[in-house]
């Protein structure tokens, strides 16, 4: 039987482990969209096949070095797509194959306001309803979310903290196949895989030429 996990479908993407929220900076003014710039690039070997994304270290500095730090410990090594919900997006990065939580570093200030959109293909970092939370885990937009954008409005969309919103930082090049068909698996109450999807590692690649 599997564990229950402290995943809810609530009007944020949990996430686990890390000391205590950082320094809350206080809401800014969004800055202009801008366009995903691809300076690193990586593989993900998942149990569904190959994934292939890139991270914007230029408009999202410190979410992406953050990011790179747990590929580089092999921390996803072995972990699971916990939270799979079709339309919307599949998390992972928190858990491991018998569904206990995994330790991670301290938690990273929210980038969110980067001019970068949780549009389909995009990663981006999940947390708690704690703006300034995110640790080690992140989800993959299966459609144009906009929603979780960074926004002045006051309270945002989310009737959480006024203005913030979840940090992207990188984009999918080949495999979105992959992912849309890890959106349209069987998941329980919680939105968990009945059958684990395994992330099997994460490794550094040439980023493809521009054409």
């Amino acid at each position: 039987m599997k564990k229950l996990l402290p995943i809810y479908a609530a009007l944020f993407l949990a996430a686990c482990g890390g000391s205590d929220d950082v320094d809350e900076p206080q809401p800014t003014p969004p800055v202009p969209k801008v366009e995903m710039n691809i300076d690193v690039c990586y593989l993900m070997q998942t149990s569904m096949g190959d994934i292939t994304f890139g991270l914007d270290k230029l408009n999202a500095p410190n979410t992406s070095d953050n990011f790179e730090k747990y590929i580089e410990v092999n921390h996803y090594d072995g972990l699971i797509f916990h939270r799979v919900i079709e339309n919307f997006v599949v998390q992972g990065g928190g858990y491991n194959q018998n569904y206990e939580p995994v330790e991670t570093f301290a938690p990273i200030a929210n980038e969110a306001n980067n001019g970068l959109s949780n549009l389909r293909g995009t990663f981006a970092m999940a947390r708690t309803n704690q703006p300034h939370s995110a640790t080690a885990q992140f989800y993959i937009n299966h459609q144009d979310n906009r929603s979780l954008d960074y926004s002045s409005d006051l309270p945002n969309s989310w009737g959480e903290y006024p203005g913030y919103g979840y940090a992207v930082f990188g984009q999918v090049l080949t495999g979105m196949d992959i992912v849309d068909q890890m959106a349209q698996v069987e998941v329980d109450y919680w939105n968990l895989p009945t059958t684990n999807i395994v992330i099997e590692t994460i490794y550094p690649i040439d980023c493809p030429s521009a054409e």
